[in-house]
């Protein structure tokens, strides 16, 4: 699986119309269409650790594991470039990947060590994996103020 995280994260390159919505001041949702439905990319910040959850999922439609593979690069690029918007208008101190699922871990893993550069030109690092109970993190840190631009 490692193999096509790899191959997902190098081909990494998004220009998908995405439709942003900030339902409350603590929770922001992406939504994209793909073939068989929707994906909705949310960002939820959680009192608990100070910290924006990033996760997503697929909405209205019904996706078959033909569809899924066939979609899993729209999808997952969709994702990332939400990140990417996300961290540009909002700035957030934290933003938290977590799954119980290692292969999902395993595209963050290689998306976030790709994008490394990218995030740093925003004043982030990328730390983990670490283990939370039963899900694997990785957290995108702030490290410079958000003002900073190089």
């Amino acid at each position: 699986m490692e193999a096509f995280a790899e191959f997902i994260a190098e081909s990494f390159r998004s220009g998908t119309e995405l439709n942003w919505n900030s339902k409350t001041a603590t929770y922001v949702t992406a939504t994209f269409p793909i073939k068989s439905g929707l994906v909705e990319v949310s960002f939820e910040w959680q009192e608990r650790d100070g910290a924006w959850h990033a996760s997503f999922d697929t909405i209205r439609g019904e996706m078959t594991d033909r569809t899924i593979i066939a979609q899993a690069f729209r999808i997952l690029n969709g994702l990332f470039q939400a990140v990417g918007e996300f961290l540009e208008t909002h700035s957030p101190k934290t933003i938290v990947f977590s799954s119980k699922d290692d292969d999902l871990m395993s595209v963050y893993d290689s998306y976030l060590r790709r994008e490394r550069a990218f995030f740093a030109e925003f004043g982030y690092v990328v730390e983990g994996p670490q283990q939370r109970g039963a899900e694997m993190e990785f957290t995108l840190r702030r490290v410079l103020p958000s003002w900073w631009r190089p």
